[in-house]
């Protein structure tokens, strides 16, 4: 089995532990044709994994009417892809640290996680633009996040 797929399968098991909680069947959680998991109904829930740590959070959809999460390495981003997660404004008003770019790609990553279950649209980094109000392709997101050192805004 390959690295990926372990990790997949790891956030999966934590989300059927966290569904269990909430009472619900402890049953295998499926990919959506779109790539999203599919999840039993009244639930939404979102699952991320890096090389280390396997993430899940699940709720009832009568508290929230989508989740997203992710989680990166404590790691500087490539300055390569700095360009291509964060829009020029973000760079001119953040004074862009590779640490910082990294945390809006995490921030970026979870919004769509959230977005892409309620609509199917894919949105590219430049979609997500000033994280602090989350506005998405004309959206408007609240953010609930608790940012580990080194990522504390």
């Amino acid at each position: 089995m390959n690295t990926v797929r372990r990790q997949s399968g790891a956030a999966r098991i934590v989300a059927r532990s966290l569904l269990q909680e909430l009472g619900q069947a402890c049953e295998a959680i499926n990919k959506s044709t779109g790539g999203p998991p599919i999840w039993p109904r009244g639930i939404v829930g979102s699952l991320a994994h890096d090389r280390k740590t396997a993430v899940a959070a699940v709720s009832p959809k009568s508290r929230f009417l989508t989740l997203g999460i992710d989680i990166e390495p404590a790691e500087t981003l490539p300055k390569d892809l700095i360009d291509i997660v964060t829009t020029n404004g973000e760079r001119s008003r953040l004074g862009m640290s590779p640490l910082y770019a990294r945390c809006l790609f995490v921030l970026k990553e979870a919004v769509y996680k959230a977005s892409f279950p309620l609509d199917g649209l894919f949105l590219d980094f430049y979609d997500v633009d000033d994280v602090e109000d989350a506005a998405v392709t004309g959206r408007q997101w609240r953010l609930h996040h608790r940012p580990a050192h080194p990522c504390a805004m």
